[in-house]
């Protein structure tokens, strides 16, 4: 007789080991990354990871040059809702910016 007792839940050990093994593949693929690229993806996961509850149908998220720098422009009905900008310097970065700000995102150079 076989009893289906449903997925094996990790141990907390190996749950560990998991953990582990992302993040160290996610420092792989960072570590493969033009200083420009890396800040690019951490903008973009950063960005994505804060707004997605928040992402409906009619959501979406563009990564796009703005100030000489890479950000995240989230649109809904095809308009700016918030924007996430990093400041980076020498590979570094520096800063980072949200803005929600209705009349300056209307202006928003971006397509």
């Amino acid at each position: 007789m076989v009893t289906d007792f449903g997925p094996v839940v990790p141990d907390t050990a190996e749950r560990a080991v998991l953990a582990d093994s992302v993040s160290l593949a996610v420092l792989v693929v960072l570590e493969s990354l033009s200083p420009l690229e890396r800040a690019v993806f951490v903008l973009r996961e950063a960005f994505l990871f804060a707004v997605a509850r928040d992402l409906g149908p009619d959501g979406e998220v563009r990564i796009v040059e703005l100030n000489g720098g890479p950000a995240a422009v989230y649109f809904v009905e095809g308009r700016p809702d918030t924007v996430f900008q990093i400041e980076v310097s020498q590979g570094v970065i520096q800063c980072a910016y949200i803005i929600r700000n209705p009349d300056k995102l209307s202006g928003l150079p971006v397509a």
